[in-house]
């Protein structure tokens, strides 16, 4: 069925592409009026990636520093959205940030409502000076220009950022001209059926225009063009402007698709403060229609100047929103707190959008794969997750921990479900991070990514030990059980300390200093005792040489442990013991 579903999907991509390409050649005017907003998409493009250049300074230090307060985030938002004019890129930022811990939920929803106020001056843009100056000469010099600092990668920001803005102005003037020549074709005015029907149904249209291409400014752009010059009634454009607004949220929607739980939930808002606006906006039209001209009267705005009435009420219908939602703030959060409690996803891809905020998910994902790690070897070595006293107490209990009833558990299981499935993913992910982050954040994902090896080395080591564990750890030959018990008991203090070390209750060389101390102590009470063992005859060749195995990868799980906690902090990894050769684990 999914075949049959593709196959249909790609035919019709196909038979739309054809039609587009008759209706092109038909009419050099829609040819015109395609290539505007092709170019128009295109400049926003160059902004959005421009923009994300600078997220590793300002923009990313910005937004962490002004989301201590509610009113200080929507000020944010509003401000930040109103210049780089892509409230797209704000809310995608605003996701990951909010996705990684770096800002609060509460914070980014306050972002987020400002970045709606702050996208309604593009409209004013368009409305006062894209419509009345003929752009496409000034856009010239300035694609030239930021081509050559493209060249430079010092420069590349900032020639992304004066292309982008030049594609805007080109495009505008491209869409202007292909209106301006208009005049046989779709009368898109006539489409307009009046009262609630044409309202809701030019909503729709707004909104479907925007999830297609993905810019509520470039449907604004489309809806003001096609305003000023009559090819649609001041109320269609209207409801076209509060589609826009409900059809942007397609963004942040997809964006939460790759995102964790509290990503979805600041997606979840901005879905909710858009649609509920755009409903009350359309359902309180008409008195929202006379404050328009309440405030063009105010500012002396000629009567016919429909689009900066349209930009007034674009304005102005936002503001609505956030007067209405801003006293439920925090109940919004707490509900989406509540509402979002789903399993997260191994790394959060939405990170990806800048290298501040791929390197904080990339640590998320560490942390998370150290307590699987540690959580694998505990359960499958029947060890203790907390301190004891001292080493002979946590040996007591380790020594009754074996109980003959008790199932094994199933560590290849959790390797294959659990740790393996974040370790590719975190590989994967580190591959998709930008290519051109600071050297400090390389080397960062460097250590992340070594640390996150021996992590999963260590695992493995774990499961080689496992069968003789439960197998010859809980047999009648006493001496086999303690010599089992000893190295149970090294590998326990070691994950015990390396967690102290994780949770930053000791420093790394004082937890490196006490996983060696102990080693060499307990592992010199395994060798005397195995030692001993075969003297005494209560240790044959076979159960002898399966000990000497385990011992192996008992040093080698142990290694894996301390490089991974020294690869992690930066540290160079001092090779204590020769790495052991390990042979194969006796049936």
């Amino acid at each position: 069925m999914k075949q049959v579903w593709q196959k249909y999907y790609h035919i019709g991509q196909v038979v739309l592409v054809l039609m587009l390409l008759a209706l092109l050649l038909y009419s050099t005017s829609f040819a015109m009026l395609a290539a505007g907003l092709a170019v128009f998409l295109l400049g926003m493009k160059h902004i959005d990636e421009a923009l994300r250049a600078f997220s590793g300074s300002w923009l990313e230090n910005m937004l962490k520093a002004s989301t201590a307060s509610t009113f200080r985030a929507l000020g944010f938002g509003a401000l930040v959205t109103s210049i780089v004019q892509s409230s797209s890129l704000i809310t995608l930022l605003s996701i990951a940030f909010v996705s990684t811990g770096m800002i609060s939920l509460v914070g980014g929803i306050g972002v987020i409502f400002g970045a709606n106020l702050g996208t309604t001056t593009g409209a004013w843009l368009i409305a006062t000076l894209g419509l009345k100056v003929s752009l496409g000469l000034l856009a010239m010099p300035f694609i030239a220009l930021g081509y050559g600092l493209q060249q430079v990668k010092a420069w590349r920001g900032v020639g992304g950022l004066l292309m982008g803005v030049a594609f805007i102005f080109l495009g505008i003037d491209f869409l202007k001209q292909g209106f301006d020549g208009l005049e046989q074709g779709i009368d898109l005015a006539s489409l307009y059926r009046e009262g609630w029907f044409g309202l809701v149904t030019f909503t729709l249209l707004g909104a479907v225009l925007t999830v297609v291409m993905q810019s509520s400014h470039a449907s604004l752009l489309i809806t003001l063009t096609a305003l000023s010059f009559g090819k649609i009634s001041y109320d269609a454009a209207l409801a076209l402007a509060i589609g826009a607004n409900i059809g942007t949220t397609i963004t942040a929607i997809i964006g939460a698709s790759a995102s964790n739980a509290a990503g979805k939930r600041l997606a979840t808002a901005h879905v909710l403060f858009n649609v509920v606006t755009g409903v009350l906006a359309l359902m309180l039209l008409w008195p929202m229609k006379w404050l328009v001209e309440e405030v063009a009267v105010l500012i002396g705005l000629a009567g016919d100047n429909y689009t900066l009435r349209l930009a007034i009420f674009h304005t102005l219908f936002n503001l609505l929103g956030i007067v209405i939602w801003l006293p439920f703030l925090r109940q919004l959060a707490t509900a989406l707190h509540k509402r979002f409690q789903t399993p997260q996803p191994q790394v959060v891809k939405s990170a990806l959008l800048t290298s501040d905020t791929s390197l904080r998910a990339l640590q998320q994902s560490y942390r998370k794969l150290f307590s699987l790690s540690h959580a694998a070897i505990v359960e499958s070595l029947a060890l203790k997750s907390k301190t004891e006293r001292d080493a002979d107490s946590l040996l007591e209990w380790l020594s009754d921990s074996l109980e003959e009833d008790a199932k094994k558990p199933r560590l290849k299981k959790m390797y294959r479900d659990e740790v393996k499935p974040i370790h590719s993913e975190m590989i994967e992910f580190a591959w998709q991070m930008p290519a051109d982050m600071p050297s400090e954040i390389k080397h960062e994902q460097q250590a992340i990514l070594q640390a996150s090896r021996s992590l999963v080395e260590m695992v493995k080591h774990a499961k080689h030990m496992q069968k003789n564990v439960w197998k010859l750890g809980r047999s009648g030959n006493q001496t086999v059980r303690h010599c089992y018990d000893l190295l149970r008991l090294v590998v326990n203090l070691a994950l015990l300390h390396a967690g102290r070390y994780q949770r930053g209750d000791t420093s790394l060389e004082q937890a490196e200093q006490q996983i060696i101390a102990d080693e060499r102590a307990i592992l010199s009470r395994f060798e005397a005792l195995w030692q001993q063992g075969i003297a005494d005859g209560k240790l044959d060749g076979l159960n002898a040489s399966s000990l000497q195995n385990d011992l192996g990868y008992c040093k080698a799980l142990l290694q894996s442990l301390r490089f991974a906690m020294m690869e992690r902090s930066g540290a160079s990894p001092v090779d204590d013991h020769n790495e052991p050769e390990l042979a194969a684990t006796p049936e």
